[in-house]
């Protein structure tokens, strides 16, 4: 039997591990019954890659792409995708695997027991061989590195996967390899190692274990001279590639292989400790706790895995000031203390303590000792021997250790628990990621409450209350459980309460209503504040400026004058803080309740220069690349402009659907900027940025964003007196109606936009405007009134040369041909339209044209030809996410299927235009519902 599936199996009694296997430690496989299965080809084992090392994560649509095709897909990624996925829950279902492979918004989830994956097991071994005699330890690591079978991720050609996973592999591989040499040089193994050793670290030349197993080693094999000169040669690198010295152990044990130590070639005896008494003291939960089942279920799970592997394990609870990590700490160790036979210790970091400083190691080492037993004269005064003698006491026994508010990592180290099945239980604002690395620690961040738990704590203080009065409260307290316990305690002083929602709904006063009997959410948000290093409590001030939903890295630069890479350095401060969430990467979020805060802060404590100046940089910043992405699927039409000094900014190489995906993700902090440039008094700024947003809305057809952004910069220009900026919101309000099927509503904002347009003798607004103006009456079937206004467009379009509106002009005449019996001149109408569209990149437009062309084909009984026309459309209409766009191709398809007589293909399709335009355009979809009524025999 090979060692690693001797791992498997002692390590995993009764598990499919023996059945099933994915393997990332080398090339990508899936092994089943010992035989290596083929998945497919790059692509699919990409994909398979990508899920496999998120297991039990939904991995979004986007973090594939960028997987498979390094943020260049094709215009059929999406289909591609849905193709591997397929194909791996076929595999699946076909070997009876324990996997499924589900479609979860805004991706797809892995379910599978993480066991299966080799890279965990590597990990979880590692995390368990740490508190081993050397013995045990040096076997269980020896497995543990028969996992890997080359290099990690070999053959995908995903330079993403390569670039951020592979080297997260790579180097756990060498920290497992450093403690395996740690492990047998405790064995004295180290004439056999020597060898090992000395390859790994001329490889590794700066890594200072390694360095330091070489010397020993060298000595212990009587090559004292050898050992001192592999100190030297790697002293000197060291200095010269990172001006740096050694590290003191380091210096401490040349010092000693200088003088011949006796001691570096002699095993240390280990202690063993008589047995201490049980302490049990805990201090009190908060009163009211409630909810965190998932989350006990968890530490339940720490505590038996600490249990069942006889050996001890850490885990920390983190998450921002107020979530509620100490009372569920405190909640879960009462309930669970009968479990440790040797007692608990509850020790207060004090961290985050604004009026104490953080607790000293030390003196909490005295504290442990003596509630284990020790006289107060006998504890030691030296750190060392203190701590030595705290582990000596814990050997072999089974205690919780809970480390309440702890500070950092450093802080933690010393109390932890050396073994046994004993648990310690931290709570921290922040990560603690070192515990990760040097105790195998698990990390469980704490979020906001559900809606209904929060809802139920405040029912039971209210007398008597209306359901809906209570969730708005929840929702008004964020779901924090801080905030949800001061509301509880308003609420029970026979608090109103309509009254307490209506003050809460006051954002300015919010959180000072969110005080009672010295609990604070203000507080404890600021205690994290306050905390900060200089760069990111300058950069938590400036988020109170920004009005959306989210953050990264590039706007954060913008809106603090600084570079990207400093913005993500704070914003990194700040989610290790718990003062940001990152959902995805690089994209940032603030709880309402901090959001308030930062608020508060940017009101307080920036000066009025300093705040409309970044104000002013986050406008520009939107404003500059919804122009530079706007262009690029709408690139013949005029007016984006760009903020002073933007037109030295790099132009981004983006394809008209990246810039599509680029304004998705930034379509709801977009408007929230608009709005933002209206109300502070930046009028210039909120029509010209509503402008290319204005675009991307149409396209997406966004109608209610559309129209709100197109009021917001009509009002601004209108105040400003600026009439260029008046005609092309009006514009924007009357295709934003029209596509609502408000016709006449439509035809007048065209007619304004005209005038207004004219009025300021901007052409090509007049040229927009007119041409608009004979569409909207062509959809009136006004035909007298719209030749005449097409003319005029003509005229208008003619002095400035704009071929997109020649192509919208062709449209528009086509329609009034094709409505008054004449499809053979619609069709050359229709034919023009297409070649300008095709000739200017202008996918939006060719669809419609294209669909156009197709009702005219239709009429003419080229049924093929329509055929073709609408597929073309529908194929972009798809890769350019144009629902209503797509909703006309498949009435088209609809149209030449029933022609044909294919009733049940003319259904399908109609069915799908019906669903989309249901959303999109009900006058519209009540003819192709009446469509659908002819074809099935209903009145």
């Amino acid at each position: 039997m090979r060692r690693e599936d001797k791992v498997a199996e002692t390590c995993l009694p009764g598990s499919t591990i023996n059945r099933v296997g994915f393997r990332l430690l080398g090339p990508v496989e899936l092994v089943v019954d010992g035989e290596s299965v083929p998945v497919g080809g790059a692509g699919v084992r990409c994909l398979l890659a990508a899920l496999v090392t998120e297991p039990g994560q939904v991995v979004s649509a986007e973090r594939i792409t960028e997987v498979l095709w390094a943020g260049r897909p094709p215009a059929t990624a999406r289909t591609i995708v849905q193709g591997y996925v397929s194909r791996l829950r076929k595999l699946f279902t076909e070997l009876a695997l324990p996997v499924s492979l589900d479609t979860r918004a805004p991706g797809y989830l892995l379910r599978m027991d993480p066991d299966l994956i080799d890279a965990h097991r590597a990990r979880r071994l590692a995390a368990a061989a740490r508190d081993l005699p050397p013995g045990p330890r040096a076997e269980l690591l020896g497995q543990v590195l028969d996992l890997w079978r080359g290099e990690p991720l070999s053959g995908l050609g995903s330079p993403v996967l390569e670039g951020e996973v592979r080297p997260e592999l790579t180097e756990l591989r060498l920290t497992v390899t450093e403690e395996y040499f740690a492990a047998q040089l405790a064995l004295g193994r180290h004439e056999e190692l020597l060898p090992r050793i000395q390859r790994l670290h001329a490889d590794e030349p700066l890594r200072e274990r390694l360095a330091e197993y070489a010397v020993l080693a060298l000595y212990r094999c009587g090559r004292r001279t050898e050992a001192l000169r592999t100190y030297e040669d790697y002293r000197e690198r060291l200095s010269a590639k990172l001006g740096l010295d050694p590290r003191p152990e380091l210096r401490d044990l040349i010092d000693r292989v200088r003088t011949d130590d006796p001691a570096l070639c002699a095993a240390q005896p280990e202690c063993e400790a008589s047995a201490p008494p049980a302490p049990t003291e805990l201090p009190a939960p908060a009163a009211g706790f409630t909810g965190r089942t998932a989350e006990q279920s968890w530490l339940d799970g720490l505590l038996s895995r600490a249990e069942q592997a006889g050996e001890s394990a850490v885990g920390v609870l983190a998450g921002a000031g107020g979530i509620g990590k100490s009372a569920l700490a405190l909640t879960w160790a009462r309930r669970s203390a009968a479990h440790f036979a040797d007692g608990v210790l509850f020790g207060a970091l004090r961290g985050f303590d604004p009026e104490h400083p953080p607790a000293d190691p030390a003196e909490l080492l005295r504290q442990f000792l003596l509630e284990l037993g020790l006289a107060a004269e006998a504890v030691p005064v030296p750190f060392d021997e203190r701590l030595a003698l705290y582990r000596s006491m814990l050997a072999g026994r089974r205690v919780l250790v809970l480390l309440d508010d702890a500070r950092d990592s450093e802080q933690v180290r010393p109390l932890l628990p050396p073994g046994g099945g004993s648990l310690a239980l931290i709570t921290s604002r922040r990560r603690l990621d070192g515990l990760v690395v040097s105790h195998g620690a698990g990390i469980h961040t704490l979020g906001t409450l559900p809606r209904a738990v929060g809802v139920a704590l405040l029912a039971s203080e209210a007398r008597t209350a209306d359901p809906a009065v209570l969730d708005e409260l929840a929702a008004l307290c964020g779901d924090l459980p801080l905030a949800l316990r001061v509301v509880a305690a308003r609420l029970a002083a026979a608090g109103n309460p309509g009254k307490l929602a209506a003050e809460l709904r006051d954002e300015q006063h919010r959180l000072a209503g969110l005080e009672e009997d010295g609990s604070s959410v203000r507080g404890a948000f600021d205690i994290s504040y306050r905390d900060l290093a200089p760069e990111p409590a300058a950069v938590f001030r400036l988020l109170g400026l920004h009005p959306g939903p989210s953050l990264t890295p590039d706007l954060v630069a913008a809106l603090a004058g600084t570079t990207p890479a400093a913005a993500r350095r704070a914003l990194r401060g700040l989610t290790a803080a718990h003062l940001l969430a990152e959902p995805r990467r690089d994209r940032f979020a603030l709880h309402d309740l901090i959001r308030l805060h930062a608020r508060e802060l940017a009101r307080t404590e920036l000066g009025e220069t300093a705040r409309r100046a970044a104000q002013r940089r986050l406008i520009h910043y939107y404003w500059r690349w919804c122009a530079h992405a706007a262009v690029k699927f709408s690139p013949s039409t005029h007016g984006f402009g760009l903020p002073p000094g933007g037109e030295a900014d790099p132009v981004p190489d983006w394809s008209a659907e990246e810039a599509l995906r680029w304004f998705e993700t930034e379509r709801a902090n977009a408007v929230a900027v608009i709005r933002l440039a209206r109300e502070e008094g930046f009028p210039r700024e909120t029509w010209l940025l509503a402008r290319p947003v204005s675009i991307y809305l149409a396209v997406r057809n966004r109608v209610e964003d559309w129209i709100s952004v197109n009021e917001l910069g009509l009002a601004a220009a209108t105040a400003a007196g600026e009439g260029a900026g008046v005609a092309m919101m009006l514009n924007g309000l009357g295709a934003a109606t029209h596509r609502l099927g408000r016709r006449e509503e439509s035809l007048r904002y065209y007619r304004d936009s005209l005038a207004a347009a004219t009025q300021a003798g901007d052409r090509h607004a007049a040229a927009r405007a007119a041409t608009n103006v004979a569409g909207a009456l062509a959809w009136l079937r006004r035909a007298p009134e719209a030749e005449i206004a097409a003319a005029e467009a003509i005229r208008h379009n003619q002095e400035i040369g704009d071929r997109h509106a020649e192509s919208a002009i062709n449209n528009t005449l086509g329609v009034l041909a094709l409505d008054s019996g004449r499809p053979e001149r619609a069709e050359t109408y229709f034919q023009r339209a297409v070649a300008i569209d095709e000739e200017i990149g202008d996918d939006n437009f060719l669809a419609t044209a294209l669909n156009n062309l197709a009702r005219a084909l239709l009429a003419r009984g080229e049924v093929e030809g329509a055929a073709a026309a609408n597929r073309r459309a529908l194929a972009l209409a798809i890769s350019h996410g144009m629902n209503r766009t797509e909703a006309f191709a498949r009435r088209g398809l609809g149209d030449v299927a029933s022609a044909t007589g294919d009733g049940p293909a003319a259904a399908a399709q109609w069915r799908r235009a019906l669903e989309i335009l249901d959303a999109f355009d009900r006058g519209e979809a009540e003819t192709v519902r009446a469509r659908l009524a002819v074809l099935e025999g209903r009145p």
